[in-house]
């Protein structure tokens, strides 16, 4: 997996890649499908993570992320997994902004959809709790 790759020293890229184009795939076959939206955005979300641990500019990702996760998200707003990958998203875009302002409607946004993620699935409740932690570093 790409966090293995990642945790061995080596570039994940090819695993992000063949997430990239195996969710495709199955948007391919039914764009109606919010889980293969929600898959692709992880992908998004998870290289951007890698590309700011490299100093690079993960914008984007976070973008594209957020763009197919919404998708995922009006096709089931109940999808909780899609509300985690949103808020981890969020919380990324909020680290890579400059502006103060920004940064605060980020993390509210970014807690809303943890709030919203645990009532809906609780047994996200510890990643929420981390990606909580590191909203409140920002």
């Amino acid at each position: 997996s790409a966090r293995w790759a990642m945790r061995q020293g080596r570039s994940p890229e090819p695993f992000f890649e063949a997430a990239a184009s195996a969710a495709q795939r199955g948007l391919d076959v039914n764009p109606q499908n919010a889980a293969a939206y929600q898959t692709a955005a992880k992908a998004h979300r998870w290289r951007a993570e890698w590309l700011r641990s490299m100093r690079r500019d993960p914008n984007p990702d976070i973008t594209a992320g957020l763009r197919l996760i919404r998708t995922a998200l009006q096709l089931n707003p109940a999808l909780a997994n899609s509300l985690m990958t949103e808020a981890a998203l969020l919380i990324l875009q909020a680290e890579a902004t400059d502006t103060p302002t920004e940064r605060q409607i980020l993390v509210r946004t970014a807690t809303r959809s943890l709030d919203r993620a645990i009532e809906i699935k609780p047994v996200h409740e510890r990643e929420a709790r981390q990606l909580r932690e590191r909203a409140e570093l920002i």
